[in-house]
C-alpha cells in the first residue's frame, strides 16, 4: 500500500481502500483478515502522511513515509460496533 501511495500523483484514500480487494485475490492468506483491520491500516497511512505534511507545514524536515519490516509491529487495531 505505502509503495502504491508514493506512486499515486494525487493522493487517493478510496482507490487504495478499493485496491484491498485485488490483494485479498492476490494473497489467499489475507482472507482470512477481517475487513475492518485492512481498512484501518489503510487509514492510518493517510493519518501519518497528514501529519508529515502539517509538520512540513511548520517547518520541520521530513522525509517519506517508510516500509517497516515483518516483524515491526506487535499488534493490530480491530475496530468493531456492537449494536443491540
Amino acid at each position: 500500500m505505502l509503495n502504491d501511495l508514493n506512486n499515486q500523483e494525487k493522493t487517493d484514500k478510496y482507490a487504495l481502500e478499493h485496491q484491498l480487494l485485488s490483494l485479498k485475490e492476490k494473497y489467499p492468506n489475507l482472507k482470512g483478515v477481517y475487513s475492518q483491520v485492512l481498512q484501518n491500516e489503510v487509514y492510518t497511512l493517510f493519518w501519518n502522511l497528514k501529519t508529515l505534511s502539517k509538520l512540513k507545514k511548520k517547518g520541520k524536515k521530513v522525509g517519506r513515509l517508510r516500509f517497516k519490516g515483518k516483524c515491526w509491529f506487535k499488534s493490530f487495531t480491530y475496530l468493531s460496533s456492537i449494536w443491540f
